[in-house]
């Protein structure tokens, strides 16, 4: 943790470490809210929670140790109700089983939270076979990876290669559930994208310029965009994907007159927005691109600014301070 980033000038050490001697093993995930920082620590199946962070020191103890419902915890998320915890499916090393809890675990009131609170809500398959022709019942997750909140929707993207042989780990897909802040145990998803259409690996998703856009983790497919309201076998209104032929990354750095002209993104781990504006990351291309008005864009229109240089290599992670314009 860096204090006050504004003042920071080269490359200082950080002023706090949380690590091993805090609970911490494989910190796979983390999320700050109301001044509270939540940490997804993998190996150990806990989610710990550091009250106040503006008083943490190096070393700090947690708070809250979260391990009812949790195991190998991934991706977190919060709200001013709710704490999400992603529990993954993902593949054992040796023999490539399916292992892990494969849902999402839900704890109301975060701020109240205590040393072994359990889950209120669980989202998973519900407790009973398959239905007949092999349709999953409940919230028919297979392959969770990440979660994320956007107008009261919860979303929880699944990726069918981190599931390994599990029978219903089948496609790459977003899960879209609602009211976020009233769902129940085994809540059926309201709407399913993606499924057998989608080559590549939803990450992140979210609502910007009334469209809900998906990013992929894949070199081929960046972005695609739907209008809302949204529902089960939508096709994208746009994709923004596929630059070139050959996957390959930007040979020379791009100039303002070359890039535009030619820039799709591919490989987008996150985006962020700010009205309608939408800024990602795109790991193939080692940029950040934005456009100005996610409402309008077209398939594969260049991105209205590219930011990209020889320090910047396979940006995973965006976010916005702050945004002035005119």
């Amino acid at each position: 943790i860096w204090n006050d980033f504004r003042t920071i000038e080269g490359n200082p050490p950080p002023d706090i470490v949380l690590d091993s001697s805090s609970g911490i093993s494989h910190c796979n995930y983390m999320a700050v809210h109301d001044g509270d920082l939540y940490v997804s620590s993998h190996l150990n199946n806990r989610v710990l929670i550091f009250r106040d962070t503006p008083t943490l020191s190096s070393g700090d103890s947690p708070d809250v140790t979260l391990t009812n419902g949790i195991y190998g915890p991934g991706c977190v998320a919060v709200t001013d109700t709710a704490l999400y915890v992603v529990n993954p499916a993902w593949v054992r090393n040796s023999g490539n089983n399916y292992v892990g809890n494969n849902n999402v675990v839900i704890f109301n009131n975060p701020t109240t939270l205590t040393n072994g609170s359990s889950p209120d809500i669980t989202l998973d398959q519900a407790p009973q076979p398959p239905l007949e022709g092999g349709l999953l019942t409940g919230s028919q997750f297979a392959g969770t990876k990440h979660c994320f909140i956007a107008d009261n929707v919860l979303y929880v993207t699944c990726v069918d290669r981190h599931s390994g042989n599990h029978p219903y780990a089948t496609t790459n897909a977003v899960y879209a559930f609602s009211p976020a802040d009233a769902l129940t145990d085994y809540q059926a998803p309201d709407y399913i994208v993606g499924g057998p259409l989608y080559d590549d690996y939803p990450m992140c998703a979210g609502h910007v310029g009334g469209r809900l856009w998906i990013g992929f983790t894949d070199y081929r497919t960046g972005l695609m965009g739907y209008g809302l309201p949204m529902s089960t076998g939508r096709i994208p209104d746009v994709e923004l994907n596929e630059r070139d032929t050959n996957d390959s990354a930007p040979a020379v750095p791009w100039t303002p007159e070359q890039g535009r002209l030619t820039f799709v993104p591919g490989h987008v781990d996150e985006f962020v927005s700010a009205g309608n504006i939408l800024i990602g990351v795109s790991r193939r291309d080692d940029a950040v691109f934005g456009y100005w008005n996610a409402s309008t864009v077209e398939t594969n229109q260049v991105p209205d600014f590219l930011i990209w240089y020889p320090g910047m290599e396979e940006p995973t992670s965006i976010d916005i301070a702050a945004v002035s314009y005119t």
